[in-house]
C-alpha cells in the first residue's frame, strides 16, 4: 500500500509572527505575575523596632559645685547578645532570635546610655555620660552584656537582664579599679501575651531598673573604699 501524503492547507499552523507574539505574551503575564504585589509573589515582613523605656526621670537634684565625671562604656556582651534581634531562652543552653522584632541599638549599648541617664538624674555627685567626651573623665564604668533574654523555657515566663560593671578611678594617670560586680535583674511575664515582642522590651526595661538602682548605690561606699 502507498502511504498517503498529507497536505497541510493554508492556515492550520501558526505564522512565525504569530508564534512569536504567543510566546511574548506568555512572557509578560509571567513577568507581571512576579512582581511585588502580585498574586504570585510574597509580602515582604515587617520588621518591628523596640526601645528600652526607662523610668521617666522627676526633678532634677542640684549638683555640687564640680561633681565627678563619669564616663559609662562597654567592652561586649556574650555571643547570643550580640543582636538587634530580640532572644527567647527556650532550653537550658539553646537560644533563638525573633527575626520580625529588634531594638533601635545594640542591646549593651542601650543599657550603657540607660545607666548614663539614670546616673546623671539621679545621683548630685555624679555627671554622667557615654562615649567619647571633651573633659577626661574621673571615673569610668564599663558594662558588659551576661544576659538580655526572654527565658521562656521557665513558667512563668522571665524578661532577664544580667550585667558586669567594672567601675576605674582614672584620676592620677593610673587607674585604679574600685569595683567590679554583676547585677542579675528579672521581671515576670505574662504565660500568653497578645503581644509577646513588646511584653518582653517591655520586661527587659523593667528587669533593668533595679540594675541601675544597685549600681548607683554602690558608687558611693566604692569611692570610699568600703566595698
Amino acid at each position: 500500500m502507498i502511504p498517503r501524503r498529507v497536505t497541510a492547507s493554508p492556515g492550520t499552523f501558526p505564522t512565525r509572527a504569530a508564534t512569536l507574539a504567543i510566546v511574548s505574551f506568555f512572557l509578560a503575564g509571567l513577568l507581571v505575575g512576579l512582581l511585588p504585589g502580585c498574586g504570585f509573589s510574597r509580602p515582604y515582613p515587617t520588621i518591628r523596632t523596640f526601645d528600652l523605656e526607662g523610668p521617666t526621670p522627676g526633678k532634677l537634684p542640684a549638683k555640687v559645685r564640680r561633681p565627678l565625671l563619669i564616663q559609662v562604656t562597654t567592652s561586649g556582651a556574650a555571643p547570643q547578645y550580640e543582636t538587634r534581634k530580640l532572644v527567647y531562652k527556650i532550653g537550658r543552653n539553646e537560644f533563638r532570635e525573633d527575626f520580625y522584632s529588634e531594638l533601635v541599638g545594640m542591646p549593651v549599648r542601650l543599657v550603657a546610655a540607660q545607666l548614663a541617664g539614670y546616673l546623671d538624674a539621679n545621683t548630685d555627685r555624679f555627671r554622667a555620660t557615654q562615649g567619647v567626651t571633651a573633659q577626661s573623665p574621673d571615673l569610668t564604668i564599663d558594662v558588659y552584656l551576661l544576659a538580655f533574654h526572654g527565658d521562656f523555657s521557665l513558667k512563668p515566663p522571665l524578661a532577664t537582664v544580667e550585667v558586669k560593671a567594672t567601675l576605674t578611678d582614672q584620676r592620677g594617670g593610673r587607674p585604679r579599679t574600685l569595683l567590679s560586680n554583676n547585677y542579675l535583674g528579672t521581671e515576670e511575664l505574662p504565660a500568653e501575651p497578645d503581644d509577646r515582642p513588646k511584653a518582653l522590651a517591655i520586661g527587659l526595661a523593667q528587669a533593668l531598673n533595679p540594675i541601675l538602682a544597685d549600681i548607683a548605690a554602690d558608687l558611693g561606699p566604692a569611692l570610699s573604699g568600703r566595698r
